[in-house]
């Protein structure tokens, strides 16, 4: 599924180099990106990170804390 104006695949380009380059620095670099889950149907896009966060975790943990 390609984006309209080519966005998806330049944000799956962006962050491999990200990671590629982050990680050449230091290898335990982790790449953990937010609400992009549309981009893990690409498989070089989901070896390049390390994790992924989503809104709920995010709103639990939130939540969680302020208790």
């Amino acid at each position: 599924m390609q984006g309209m104006d080519g966005s998806k695949e330049r944000m799956i380009g962006f962050v491999i180099g990200l990671s590629k380059f982050a990680k050449s620095l230091n290898p335990d670099f982790l790449i953990i990106p937010q609400n992009a889950e549309i981009l893990l149907e690409d498989p070089d896009y989901l070896a390049a990170i390390d994790g992924i966060e989503g809104k709920a975790f995010i709103t639990w943990k939130v939540k969680k804390i302020m208790i």
